[in-house]
């Protein structure tokens, strides 16, 4: 229920070490006599005595990871895209949500929500400790739920009213209306807990200097090259096995691929389709693939542009070859959706259908649309992610069946960011809609309510606010399937977002490397990992 619009990009420094030694000169000197004795054993340099023997190497500590984007703050309030697995590292919240999608305790021990679900207590965890030292305490608890509830950009707070200390160890957080999915939103990484003092002492600069309780510190930052982790010795759940992870920010991810085949890192986060069959024929390496929870999906402007008239955005889909998509760009790694809610979220319901395509249909629609003659529509993706920019080619040429000419608008992703996500300056555009949910609740909202962060294309529809409303508010399963059904079948009908297709998530990693899960969610912990001794 989180980094909902989480674009998939990869990787580029290349971190290698190696070892040199020489060789000492030599002189000529007479010939000596054959010998029939066994030759003695030379006698070892100081270097060669001083060095440990292969039975006494020291098992290894440190993780070099190829990473598809670098984070825009380490302040966890303001994680975006990858920027969650990155703080995820450094924070923890109340609720921790596991790999798997459970949730466990995190920093509190324990909750108890009141019977009218507006507002829940907090045991918060003793003995924990902060990066800088101090003690985690129910004031930097609250201090840390209030500053999300007032300032992050996640669409859930609206329903949180205020969190209050209630003793050392207690921390209520009341509500402003019942939320279904709080539980899971407090586990989101925008909700994580952070020291009070450091921030206030720090500002804006908190999110370079970030003091969390997580396993691991930030011991550097360049931007656009890496980042690297170190191991935080007094983390409450014990010292992590992996003493340092480096994390090299590679924009090609071919260039990851081919650092990691050479040895250069240990772990490709992100896999490109087109190298899954290569990485899994090489001995030495584990390819990891998960059924996604999130849905790869087309937003068309609602608000700006020829795309505001749905019988445009009915045009568009009703164009659309998804299994070229799929074929064309997947490699075969995915299959076609009908609706937003994916396969591998609760509530997915096999009975909707979205419609098939129907270029002559599509061409009726822009006629009666008053574009008898074709339209130009702007699609704008990333510079740096490869398999958006084969999406753009693709469309172009099924668009233009139905005389709708695509233009392509490729971006590096800072001036993506402030274009489409900020400024709404696009006509189409294709986003892999990763999450933390495996329920749809706040997924939803976040691309489809009223100024919704991730709502790309202002859509607005007063149906779907009320049965979003509706669904969140509820704790009956048939109740909220039959707002997600709903919700789904108007999407389909109104096209400010269409659903392309569902995929996998693909890692690959040294073989050695235990702890290695290709989460269906977008958690990913590096506290997990440690190297076969």
């Amino acid at each position: 229920m989180k980094k909902l619009i989480a674009i998939l990009m990869a990787l580029c420094m290349i971190l290698s070490m190696s070892a040199c030694g020489s060789n000492a000169g030599s002189s000529t000197a007479p010939a000596a006599e054959p010998s029939t004795e066994p030759a003695a054993a030379p006698s070892p340099t100081a270097e060669e005595a001083a060095a440990p023997s292969p039975a006494a190497a020291e098992p290894r500590t440190s993780v070099t990871v190829s990473m598809l984007l670098d984070n825009t703050s380490f302040d966890p309030m303001l994680s975006m895209s990858l920027g969650s697995l990155y703080n995820r590292q450094l924070f923890e919240a109340l609720i921790r949500e596991e790999s798997d999608g459970s949730l466990v305790p995190g920093l509190a021990e324990s909750w108890e929500m009141a019977d009218d679900h507006l507002s829940v207590d907090f045991k918060i965890r003793e003995g924990v400790k902060f990066h800088n030292g101090a003690p985690l305490t129910a004031e930097d608890v609250a201090f840390s739920l209030n500053r999300a509830i007032t300032d992050s950009h996640m669409d859930f707070t609206v329903y949180m009213k205020q969190a209050e200390v209630l003793d050392d160890t207690h921390v209520r957080l009341t509500m402003n209306s019942v939320y279904s999915d709080l539980l899971s939103s407090l586990s989101d990484i925008t909700m994580a807990i952070v020291n009070k003092q450091a921030v206030e002492e720090l500002g804006e600069g908190f999110g370079a200097a970030p003091v969390g309780t997580g396993p691991y510190t930030l011991d550097s930052w360049t931007t656009g090259s890496s980042i690297i982790f170190k191991a935080f010795p007094d983390y409450w759940r014990g010292e992590a096995p992996i003493k340092e992870v480096v994390c090299l920010i590679q924009p090609d991810s071919s260039t990851g691929a081919i650092a990691l085949e050479n040895g250069e890192v240990d772990v490709l986060n992100a896999v490109a389709t087109a190298d899954v069959e290569h990485l899994e024929s090489i001995d030495g390496l584990t390819v990891y693939k998960t059924s996604a929870v999130g849905t790869t999906t087309l937003f068309l402007n609602a608000a700006g542009g020829m795309t505001q008239d749905p019988r445009v955005r009915q045009a568009i889909a009703l164009c659309l070859d998804k299994e070229e998509y799929v074929i064309g760009v997947m490699n075969g790694f995915g299959e076609p959706a009908d609706t937003i809610i994916s396969k591998s979220m609760a509530y997915h319901n096999d009975d909707i259908h979205a419609p098939a395509a129907d270029i002559e249909k599509a061409k009726a629609l822009l006629a009666e649309a008053g574009y008898a003659d074709g339209i130009t529509v702007k699609y704008a993706t990333v510079a740096e992610i490869p398999d958006l920019v084969q999406t753009g080619n693709i469309l172009m040429g099924q668009l233009a069946k139905a005389g709708i000419t695509l233009e392509m608008d490729i971006k590096e992703y800072s001036a993506f960011f402030n274009d489409v996500q900020s400024g709404h300056n696009f006509d189409i555009t294709c986003a892999t809609s990763t999450t933390n949910a495996t329920t749809p609740g706040s997924v939803l909202s976040n691309i489809l309510s009223t100024g919704a962060v991730n709502n790309l294309g202002q859509y607005h529809n007063d149906e779907v606010e009320k049965l979003l409303a509706d669904a969140n508010a509820s704790f009956d399963d048939a109740v909220k399937q039959e707002c997600y059904d709903r919700i789904c079948e108007i999407v389909n009908e109104e096209c400010p977002i269409i659903a392309l297709c569902t995929g996998y998530n693909i890692m690959a990693a040294n073989s050695d490397l235990n702890g290695c899960v290709c989460p269906a969610v977008t958690t990913l912990y590096f506290y997990d990992w440690s190297w076969n001794s």
